[in-house]
């Protein structure tokens, strides 16, 4: 999949009104028509804007039509002077589902606060959320509460958090306070304190991805692959028990990241990575 027209890009920054965090942004808009749909992209655990093929994502998007926003999280551990590093292990460490619902929030407030459908020619009645892995899950839950988003669509998402951690580490995390999960790719121990599994539990009606499924009223279109050893399949077709109405496409052989990685060096995406652009692009453009 290749770009066939050129594109408009901005980056820009919003403070976190929850957080006193900045929230660092960029739009990647088409270059022709008008009215576009806006497509809004959250990143997973461990990830930020820059991460692998995103940036050719948003260009593929944007030369279909549909405005494209990704952002970084106010405490995803990145920083505006090390956009594609974990520079901040503090800020990580204290990142948490409700700050990443918070932060979303607050993007969600921005674009409609500062009139992005005159500013940009974007039909703000047609936002679409696109969320990877942990960000999937927190696409899903914001859709539930968030009436002005149309549509949402979970690449290998979450959909039980509390599946995600077995007892033994639980036991060790809470005895510790904090965990240190390596990063493969950059040799990192990353710490997530313990502060965040008792706010999952405190407020567990709202994080719990499946029940609050059932609330949201927009379309939902679920990717996964068969071979993904982070997230199982078997969560996407968990969501689909509870949602039949969602569009359900498994991939075969895909792993976690459909065949991309970061760094991300070529100039096209992986057959899996570009089925699964394809198919959201489609299901944006039918609503």
């Amino acid at each position: 999949m290749r770009i066939l027209k050129s594109i408009r890009s901005l980056a820009s920054i919003i403070p976190s009104s929850h957080h006193n965090r900045d929230i660092r942004y960029d739009l990647s808009l088409p270059n022709q028509g008008n009215n576009f749909p806006l497509a809004v992209f959250v990143h997973g655990f461990k990830g930020f804007k820059e991460w692998g093929p995103f940036p050719l994502v948003a260009q593929i998007f944007a030369a279909s039509g549909i405005a494209f926003l990704k952002f970084d999280m106010s405490h995803n551990g990145t920083t505006a002077e090390q956009p594609q590093d974990f520079a901040d292990l503090d800020a990580f460490a204290d990142n948490s589902l409700l700050k990443e619902l918070n932060d979303l929030q607050d993007l969600i407030d921005h674009i409609h606060a500062d009139g992005w459908d005159k500013k940009y020619d974007i039909d703000l009645s047609r936002l679409h959320l696109i969320g990877h892995s942990r960000g999937g899950g927190i696409a899903l839950l914001k859709s539930s509460e968030e009436s002005r988003i149309r549509s949402v669509s979970s690449w290998a998402g979450v959909t039980d958090y509390a599946a995600m951690w077995d007892e033994k580490t639980l036991a060790h995390w809470k005895k510790e306070g904090i965990i240190h999960l390596p990063n493969a790719r950059t040799g990192q121990l990353m710490p997530v304190k313990y502060s965040s599994v008792e706010e999952f539990d405190e407020h567990r009606d709202r994080l719990t991805v499946l029940e609050r499924a059932k609330h949201i009223k927009g379309r939902i279109a679920i990717f996964h692959g068969t071979a993904d050893p982070t997230v199982p399949v078997e969560m996407a077709h968990r969501l689909k028990k509870v949602r039949p109405d969602a569009e359900l496409e498994v991939l075969d052989g895909a792993d976690h990241t459909f065949g991309v990685g970061h760094p991300f060096e070529a100039d096209r995406l992986s057959d899996q990575m570009e089925f699964v652009v394809k198919k959201t692009i489609d299901f944006i453009k039918r609503d």
